[in-house]
């Protein structure tokens, strides 16, 4: 009914999809440079966040209140630490025994932030210890 060909109409979904991939794209990329610049507004501010990936060389995380993701690297961690991203858990080797998994809460201050690349570092922010009266 349309007068295009099986073929041409063939093609045509597949231009269309294509075009359609990169707008999602471009619209993602988007996204993270407002988020950068948001973020770099809260340079040296701590905020809450979770656990949402973890590489050998550290952990990403998210601030809960403002869905923007960071990079902690395992440096930035105190004492030492045993990153393992194939089950998703970090564990420090000191005396606390902290053990990280995907998920969990933590406290993060944002320590840089590259505009150009969208990319955001944190650095770990220790809990406050109760203290016994």
């Amino acid at each position: 009914p349309t007068g295009l060909s099986l073929p041409r109409l063939k093609t045509l979904g597949h231009v269309m999809s294509l075009f359609e991939k990169r707008a999602v794209q471009v619209e993602r990329e988007y996204n993270h440079r407002k988020k950068a610049q948001f973020m770099q507004k809260k340079l040296g501010q701590v905020f809450d966040a979770r656990i949402s990936g973890m590489l050998a060389t550290g952990l990403f995380a998210e601030i809960e209140n403002y869905a923007v993701e960071g990079f902690l690297s395992a440096d930035s961690l105190p004492g030492y630490w045993l990153i393992d991203p194939k089950f998703q858990r970090a564990r420090s080797t000191g005396s606390n025994g902290i053990t990280l998994k995907l998920g969990d809460p933590l406290k993060v201050r944002i320590n840089d932030v590259e505009e150009s690349t969208s990319q955001v570092t944190f650095s770990y922010v220790e809990p406050k210890k109760a203290r016994a009266d």
